[in-house]
Parts: C-alpha cells; sequence; structure tokens
C-alpha cells in the first residue's frame, strides 16, 4: 500500500502510474502499427493480453483509447504540467493556463465538439474554483467516498475478487443509485459462479438468470451492450467500457482505491456535468451525451486536477 500522506509521495506516485500507462499506450500503438487493422480488430484479436498483464490494466489501456487520438499523441508530463497522461487537449489546456491562470469559459469550451458545445459550457475558471472551494468545506467528509466503497467491496467478496467486482460496478453504474449499483454488481458475480460462460450453453443461461428478479423483487437495468460487456469480460476478452471514459475511470479508481494505490484521473458523471454546466439546466439525454464525450471528460479531469494541485 502507497502511503499518501505528502506532497513528495503524492508526486512520486502520479509519476509511476503515468508512467506505466505510458508503456502500455506505446506498446499498443507499436501492435496496433503491426498488426495493420482497426482498434476494435485488434482488441479482439490480441486480447490485449500480449501487452497487459491483466484485466486493470486493459482500463488503462480503455481510457487512454478512449482519448480518441490514436495515442500517438501521448507523452509524460514535464515536472510543472499537470499529471495525467498528455494528449492534444492537455497540450492546449496546458498552454492556455500558462497564459492565463484563471481562463475563461470560451477558453475551457477550446476542444468541445459542436454537438456538445450546442447544450453545454463550462463556467470560467474562477467559478469552478469557488464552487469546489464550497464543495469541500461543505462537505469534505465525503472526500473519502470512493475509498469507502472500495472497502465496503472489498469487505464483500475479498481482496482476490476486488478487479471483478469494481469492473462489475462500472459496468452496471449508469443512472443506478449506489445501492442497487451494489445489489446488482453481487447479483452478477453470484450468477458467474453457477455457469460455464465461455460455453454457448453457459452463457446463454447466464443471461438469461441475470436478467431476472432479484431477491428484492427488482432487475438489474442491463441494457443490450452493458450485458455484452459483463459477457466479453467474463469470456476473457478484455474489458469494454460500455461507450465512454467514465466507465473505465469509475472502474479501475474504484479498485485502486480498495488496494491504496494512486490513480490520478477522476470521475467525471452526471452530477459533475451539472456542477461544470453554465448554460440551461440539461436534461437526462443532455447530461448522458456531454458525459460520454471524450473531449468533455480529458478537459473536466484536468480542471479537476488543476484545482486539487492549486
Amino acid at each position: 500500500m502507497i502511503p499518501l500522506d505528502s506532497k513528495n509521495e503524492i508526486i512520486r506516485a502520479e509519476r509511476r502510474y503515468v508512467e506505466k500507462v505510458k508503456t502500455l499506450a506505446d506498446d499498443f500503438v507499436k501492435k496496433k502499427r503491426r498488426s495493420k487493422v482497426s482498434t476494435d480488430e485488434l482488441l479482439t484479436e490480441e486480447k490485449l493480453n500480449k501487452f497487459a498483464e491483466s484485466i486493470g490494466e486493459q482500463v488503462n489501456i480503455g481510457v487512454i483509447e478512449a482519448y480518441n487520438e490514436g495515442v500517438t499523441g501521448i507523452r509524460l508530463p514535464n515536472k510543472n504540467e499537470i499529471w495525467l497522461p498528455m494528449g492534444s487537449v492537455e497540450e492546449g489546456l496546458s498552454k492556455i493556463f500558462n497564459k492565463n491562470p484563471s481562463p475563461s469559459s470560451k477558453e475551457l469550451n477550446s476542444f468541445l465538439p459542436k454537438g456538445v458545445n450546442d447544450i453545454f459550457s463550462f463556467h470560467d475558471y474562477e467559478k469552478i474554483k469557488k464552487d469546489f472551494e464550497l464543495a469541500n468545506n461543505e462537505h469534505g467528509d465525503k472526500k473519502d467516498w470512493y475509498k469507502e466503497a472500495a472497502e465496503v467491496g472489498r469487505g464483500l467478496v475479498g481482496a482476490e475478487n476486488l478487479r471483478e467486482f469494481s469492473t462489475l460496478w462500472g459496468i452496471t453504474s449508469a443512472q443506478t443509485n449506489v445501492l442497487e449499483n451494489l445489489g446488482n454488481t453481487l447479483w452478477t458475480m453470484m450468477n458467474a459462479r453457477k455457469f460455464d460462460i465461455r460455453t454457448a450453453d453457459g452463457e446463454k443461461k447466464f443471461r438469461d438468470a441475470v436478467l431476472k428478479e432479484k431477491p428484492n423483487g427488482r432487475r438489474p437495468n442491463y441494457t443490450p451492450q452493458r450485458l455484452d460487456a459483463v459477457v466479453k469480460f467474463y469470456k476473457g476478452e478484455g474489458y469494454s467500457s460500455t461507450g465512454n471514459v467514465k466507465t473505465y475511470v469509475y472502474s479501475k479508481l474504484t479498485e485502486d482505491r480498495g488496494i491504496g494505490t494512486f490513480n490520478p484521473f477522476s470521475v467525471m458523471d452526471t452530477h459533475m456535468v451539472r456542477m461544470f454546466n453554465s448554460k440551461t439546466k440539461l436534461d437526462e439525454e443532455g447530461r448522458s451525451k456531454v458525459m460520454g464525450n471524450p473531449m468533455f471528460q480529458r478537459t473536466a479531469m484536468y480542471v479537476t486536477s488543476k484545482l486539487r494541485r492549486s
């Protein structure tokens, strides 16, 4: 377990993590070039096993690949930069903050695509900073939420099953309250132990079983895409984010908090969309559209990391 009780220890932990992700990203690019196939085909063909030692590393690769720029632009941050893998968005934001320590809304929106920019706009950085300070003063006792959630999961399923728990916790998290999310995760793990999902018959029985009513009378809110992601995970074919960076980060952050490992990423969920947004209140569909966009995710994670360092 890494002690994070001083600034220098945190910085060293950040560097180790980002260096590990950079190495994985470089290997990913080399194999992609050699294979001359699309990323999706590579993920299926290679199963990530030859360049990622575990499902946990697959999640890191998922975050990098979700950057959606072929990962060739990813580099390590310099000493005075925010400790995130540096791609084109992070490079641009670094330049913006170097010119102006309190960027305007317009500057923070620089990397949002038109479809997102039409319905969403970041507040000015100064406003975001004040809101964060207020939230920290009023709800600072919630700062260890992910650590506590991970400890609950670890206590229920054991350290050896924490990665499985965290992966399912992420996949089943969308539009679900915490208790239902926990119930769906444990329900899925229980049913996965009843069948050999690697066989056609076992997979069918698992899919049927997991969609039945749980003891509380409710059914898991599995979409076909989410259930496919679960099956793919159990068949050893990697981890699918079901469409956005948030799911990858939510899973990996939970696991890392559970084992005391530093993670530089942060979860940008629907609540964060609400907090950052300066435009008219978004409905659920609008929030999902913004949250699922990697350019929003990367900008929001950079701003959050910047706030943590300020």
